[in-house]
């Protein structure tokens, strides 16, 4: 069975990317011509007829066998493979399909790489917190909890953790059958509880699945069954935040720290839980001991130098993200987070390139988009700021901060009506949520914004102290954003951002070793 990275005869297939390589050569492949791709190299050799695909990969949907066909063309075109004399991917009329090229795992050095995914389950102060999915479930301590249960209950457990590790919709489904089955036949199955919740978890943020609650009842039921397994007590870390339990997840996880100190996964979830909870110290403490734990971690050292450059420690943010981008060339969090540091670090131009190399493989990635836009607004270029700002308005209708700068952009251009409304439009929803008691600092700052552009400055300084002791820290962003260029060298915005710093540098290690 296939991981997420795998070679394909001399190509390297990389799913999550969506793309396949070989030397200096680059092809992306459409998402669902990439399923069905993964899907085949699941099972190299076996025929697998179309009807097993549709349920698989179009989730049971009607679908004529012209959209299988098309996916299995563009495969063999871009392989180079010749249908009558096929390499790649054979046909055998009236029976289905079979991957004939040869299958091997990825290198060992992308293998550690892979060897961690993790799943959004909320975001702030513009990190997210991951849920941690292993892609191996031959851990220490699993023999021994595999015991006294059924061999075919063992057997399905297993064949759902490995589905499960393969990290896309028909797998993790599958998964969810498998450990169901294994439940299904010893209902008091620890690991097989643990498992189906992580699942759950997948399921719930990726595909929009319904099953959170679900997969924290039976996160608590493993736990409750298996209480010192490092397992359970991760499953249950998961299942807590994705259900919003930011309390009992941090507890769950140092529970789990407790059972294997060397435990790079759970590290690396409590410090993205403490990261968003505003707690620097202990973040950073987590990052490290994450990466203590495994040195090629990639998203352990993209939040390191993630937390740095939030604190305004551009050293030893270029430091990890250029580490990350070492391993991963293409990490998003790791090449947004350094265009942006080179932004506001005086090289726009280095900027600029990373952004446009990094949104032609994401056309979505929010840090670049926003940076294009917010680059163009402080060149002076209000026609490019204000489609720039459209276009991150079209990936995300609700940020609020690019109606900001369409705002801005439109003054420049004596467009004062348009101007108005936008702004007052940002100022009614943030000032909702502070009426209603669902405010964050994010919410203060972009009042303290809008007054900004609207040219009010006092009331403006009011609002950025409001957002200070809301627990606003320090960002490049506040000190270099184009929208508060009016504002820099008087002496009551360098208040505010000294404020903001000072709640961001408490503490920190600064370490780059």
């Amino acid at each position: 069975m296939t991981q997420t990275r795998f070679r394909l005869n001399d190509w390297y297939v990389d799913v999550r990317l969506g793309r396949v390589s070989r030397g200096s050569q680059t092809v992306h492949l459409e998402p669902q011509v990439m399923k069905v791709l993964a899907y085949l190299a699941s099972r190299p050799g076996d025929v697998i007829d179309k009807d097993e695909l549709f349920r698989a990969l179009w989730n049971g949907g009607v679908v004529s066998d012209a959209a299988l066909a098309r996916c299995i063309s563009q495969i063999r075109k871009t392989f180079g493979d010749d249908r009558k004399q096929p390499r790649i991917v054979e046909t055998l009329p009236k029976r289905g399909y079979r991957l004939i090229a040869d299958v091997q795992s990825a290198s060992a050095e992308a293998t550690v790489r892979g060897r961690w995914r993790w799943l959004t389950a909320a975001a702030a102060a513009g990190l997210v917190i991951a849920v941690i999915v292993a892609t191996q479930f031959a851990r220490p301590g699993i023999d021994a909890a595999l015991a006294g249960y059924s061999d075919e209950a063992v057997q399905a457990y297993e064949i759902g953790r490995e589905l499960h590790a393969r990290y896309t919709y028909p797998f993790n489904q599958n998964a969810i059958v498998h450990f169901e089955k294994a439940l299904a036949r010893e209902p008091d199955f620890a690991l097989a509880h643990a498992g189906l919740a992580d699942a759950l978890v997948q399921e719930a943020h990726y595909w929009n699945g319904k099953r959170a609650a679900e997969a924290l009842r039976h996160a608590e039921r493993a736990v409750e069954l298996e209480p010192a397994h490092i397992e359970t007590v991760r499953a249950l870390g998961k299942a807590l935040a994705i259900n919003g339990h930011d309390d009992r997840a941090v507890e769950a996880y140092e529970q789990a720290l407790g059972i294997d100190p060397d435990d790079a996964l759970s590290a690396l979830q409590l410090a993205n839980l403490h990261f968003v909870r505003l707690d620097i110290d202990n973040a950073e403490t987590f990052y490290l001991q994450a990466l203590r734990a495994a040195p090629e971690l990639d998203v352990a050292m993209s939040n390191l130098g993630y937390l740095y450059l939030k604190a305004g420690d551009t050293d030893a943010a270029r430091h990890w993200l250029e580490r990350a981008l070492e391993l991963y060339p293409l990490q998003q969090d790791a090449a947004s987070r350094l265009a942006m540091l080179e932004m506001f670090t005086g090289q726009p131009e280095l900027a600029q390139a990373r952004c446009e190399r990094l949104l032609a493989s994401y056309p979505d990635n929010y840090a670049c988009l926003q940076l294009r836009a917010v680059t163009r607004l402080s060149q002076g270029e209000f026609d490019a700021a204000l489609q720039g700002f459209s276009q991150v308005l079209d990936a995300y209708p609700d940020d609020r901060y690019a109606r900001l700068g369409q705002a801005r952009a439109l003054l420049a251009q004596q467009r004062t009506n348009e101007a108005n409304a936008l702004v007052e439009a940002v100022l009614v929803e943030s000032n909702d949520n502070i009426a209603n008691g669902a405010a964050e600092a994010y919410d203060y700052w972009l009042i303290a914004g809008s007054h900004a552009v609207l040219g009010n400055d006092v009331a403006a300084y009011e609002w950025f102290d409001k957002a200070a002791a809301a627990g606003r820290r320090f960002s490049l962003w506040d000190a270099s954003d184009p929208l508060f260029a009016n504002l820099r060298g008087d002496r009551r915005f360098d208040h505010y951002i000294a404020a903001t710093r000072s709640l961001s540098s408490s503490g920190r290690q600064s370490s780059v070793n």
